[in-house]
């Protein structure tokens, strides 16, 4: 991996390319990244990016079609989890709406919180949800389903921040019909196989023992960034990258170079 000498400005970017491995099939994608060292958040277009590659290779293999479609908010009910560096960037698109849009998100937020809060499930929503078992993740996943919470930038029945959507939310396709998202059970939905996930691997990117460690459902982003300013060791954009690629299994590169 090469890199430029002497000092780094700021805004200075690297060409990286990473090589994909897709269901079999080695696939290479160019992407730009800081040179200097930065927070994760940094790297978040380049991982919504990849995660584009990913769900067009993973579609094309589907058995079916799609059925996720505009209007469609079956799934808007669910536990969605996001990465703390996620959490920071939706409470700067919140902050930067103009009122009353802004006041009225964040009251959202608040009564979403408060709503978990009454119903006892607060506690178990602030661990990091990765770090759950298969079995108590669903529990505590039907519980808040349970409450009929629907997502705060749910607007008319469709995503206000469509654009700017979680992780999480992109990699939730599926091929069945769009009333079986809307079951608490989730019986009969077909989702789309991916090869890995890059949420839960960017929600890995904070080291370990660090509060913005894992993932945490939406509803807690705004208090999340609040508490925890955006810190930590900083890394080459390109270093995070490559802890990406390697902190969940495929899509993992098989290599990488880097070219000024």
């Amino acid at each position: 991996m090469r890199r430029s000498r002497g000092v780094l400005g700021a805004d200075e970017e690297v060409e990286v390319t990473v090589a994909l491995e897709l269901f079999g099939e080695r696939v290479t994608e160019d992407q730009t990244v800081p040179a200097a060292p930065v927070r994760p958040r940094r790297l978040l277009p380049v991982v919504q990016s990849l995660m584009e590659t990913v769900l067009q290779h993973s579609v094309a293999r589907a058995p079916g079609a799609v059925s996720c479609r505009a209007g469609c908010a079956a799934c808007c009910s669910h536990l969605v989890p996001i990465a703390a560096a996620e959490a920071h960037v939706l409470r700067d698109l919140v902050e930067e709406l103009p009122e009353p849009r802004r006041s009225a998100i964040r009251t959202r937020f608040a009564e979403s919180v408060g709503r978990v809060t009454r119903a006892g499930l607060l506690p178990r929503l602030t661990r990091d949800l990765d770090s759950l078992e298969p079995e108590a993740h669903g529990r505590l996943a039907l519980a808040y389903f349970g409450l009929g919470i629907p997502c705060v930038f749910l607007e008319e029945g469709q995503c206000a921040i469509y654009a700017d959507r979680p992780l999480a939310c992109r990699e939730h396709l599926v091929t069945s019909p769009p009333e079986a998202c809307s079951r608490a059970d989730r019986e009969g939905v077909v989702p789309v196989e991916l090869p890995g996930s890059l949420s839960r691997a960017f929600g890995r990117l904070s080291p370990p023992g660090s509060p913005s460690r894992g993932r945490m459902p939406l509803i807690l982003a705004l208090s999340h960034a609040e508490r925890h300013p955006d810190s930590g060791p900083l890394r080459p954009g390109a270093a995070l990258l490559g802890e990406l690629m390697t902190a969940e299994a495929p899509p993992r590169p098989r290599g990488a170079k880097s070219r000024k």
